[in-house]
């Protein structure tokens, strides 16, 4: 799977997280609270749990972007996330992205997500997000070169073994 699906993949992660907590422009008046299923419910107690944690990692990994250190990120990543991107793909990619925007002057927490996926769809070199459960921590970012917030997303899978790895690091 080439480096530019492996981003594809988490920028459908996060736009789907994200439409997932916007409100419809339709809805004028807030609506009644819906119910949540089981599942939901589920993932809800595993985001209060591990949250706190994983927001620590999440830091942890964007700091270490910042100190050009990205291949660090790699090298912790979930199986998932290193046989799709090489090293070298990944490294090369995170470091152009940030170049393009400058040094850190700002990063707070925006948002945490939670999704499972069930590896249906295919974008040709197969499943276009692998099956499993995913946690994304965003930062709202701002850096010297961009006028704009800038959307760190830091993506996480629980893996087989039950620990939670970086899936991957993109910018929006």
């Amino acid at each position: 799977m080439s480096a530019r699906l492996f981003f594809a993949v988490l920028l459908m992660l996060s736009m789907a997280a994200a439409r997932a907590q916007t409100p419809s422009p339709n809805s004028s008046k807030p609506s009644a609270p819906v119910a949540l299923t089981p599942q939901q419910k589920s993932l809800q107690a595993m985001v209060d749990k591990i949250g706190p944690q994983l927001i620590k990692v999440a830091t942890e990994v964007a700091e270490l972007v910042d100190q050009n250190k990205a291949g660090d990120v790699w090298d912790h990543a979930s199986d998932i996330a290193r046989a799709i991107v090489t090293r070298d793909v990944f490294v090369t990619q995170v470091s152009a992205a940030r170049a393009s925007i400058g040094a850190l002057k700002s990063r707070k927490l925006d948002t945490v997500t939670s999704s499972v996926y069930n590896g249906q769809g295919t974008s040709g070199n197969g499943p276009i997000v692998p099956a499993g459960t995913y946690i994304n921590v965003v930062f709202a970012t701002q850096f010297a070169s961009s006028p704009k917030t800038v959307h760190e997303l830091v993506s996480f899978h629980l893996d087989p073994d039950q620990h939670w790895r970086v899936t991957g690091y993109t910018l929006h």
